[in-house]
């Protein structure tokens, strides 16, 4: 049996704004910083927007012991003033109401609760489409998706939420429906449903040898 992880909505639950983007547009993660997170791959991604003349901020949330070398990759690209390191989030709500757009560059990811956090706050999200993500989410729908590994690709879809408002709150109003299938509640009730089996299993099974 397989039992994903339930999630509390916030309390302003699918009453975010969408009409605009903060200026500039603002990018986020939040993770632990490790490779299998790839945020060196966000920071590639980010470096392919600016090539292209785009402007933009990043916020990256969280710490770990690849900090050192991610530092040393912005400056070495040259983007001290566009990325900023926020350090562990305690308020997660502050942390998404700053975001227009939120990005999972992981290349593995079990689950992903980040990425139904994003969706519970009103943030579009690009990820990649590790294990967890891509069993969650479907692409145009509430995410939009991109290969493991893939910098260029991933800059490609900032550019596109960047550029289309209508895309923006596609997947946002998508989003907000896919959260809604991980609620106590509903997990509750499946997992209600497996103790249930599991224990019938067993007492079918101790009467068998009785």
């Amino acid at each position: 049996y397989v039992v994903p992880n339930m999630m509390h909505l916030p309390h302003n639950f699918g009453t975010k704004k969408t009409s605009s983007l903060h200026i500039p547009p603002t990018i986020g993660f939040l993770g632990r910083f490790v490779p299998k997170k790839g945020v060196q791959v966000f920071i590639q991604a980010l470096l392919h927007l600016r090539e292209q003349n785009i402007a933009f901020k990043a916020l990256i949330g969280g710490d770990g012991p690849q900090k050192e070398n991610l530092l040393a990759q912005v400056k070495e690209a040259g983007l001290e003033n566009e990325i900023e390191f926020l350090g562990w989030i305690e308020d997660k709500q502050d942390f998404f109401d700053k975001l227009d757009i939120f990005c999972l560059p992981s290349f593995q990811e079990p689950f992903g609760l980040v990425l139904l956090e994003a969706m519970s706050y009103g943030t579009p999200v690009v990820s990649t489409n590790a294990s967890g993500p891509a069993a969650i989410a479907t692409q145009d729908r509430d995410v939009l998706f991109t290969n493991i590994g893939t910098p260029q690709e991933m800059s490609k879809n900032l550019k596109r939420l960047i550029e289309d408002k209508d895309l923006r709150e596609k997947l946002i109003r998508g989003g907000y429906e896919t959260v809604k299938n991980y609620t106590p509640d509903i997990i509750g009730k499946s997992l209600d449903e497996v103790i249930k089996n599991i224990t019938y299993r067993c007492d079918e099974a101790c009467k068998s040898h009785a």
